[in-house]
């Protein structure tokens, strides 16, 4: 699955290998960010379904969509 920034430069560049060299690097870097803060969030959703799991059981198997999930989480981290 490709990054925003990745698909980005691929929608208005044609993709990073048509970008100039200092460039390229600005955007090699953007792209990891974006990997490591989807990690992040990856991990701390992850977290947040085993404590909410262990305190709120019933309710959770009552939400069938992990979108959902992911959407109540997004919102308690604000």
């Amino acid at each position: 699955m490709k990054t925003a920034v990745e698909w980005l430069i691929d929608k208005h560049f044609g993709g990073i290998e048509n970008c100039t060299a200092d460039f390229k690097k600005h955007i090699e870097q953007a792209i990891e960010m974006e990997k490591k803060q989807q990690d992040e969030l990856a991990i701390g959703f992850a977290d947040w379904m085993i404590c909410k799991a262990e305190k709120y059981n019933s309710y959770l198997c009552l939400i069938k969509d992990y979108k959902e999930l992911l959407k109540i989480y997004k919102n308690e981290i604000k």
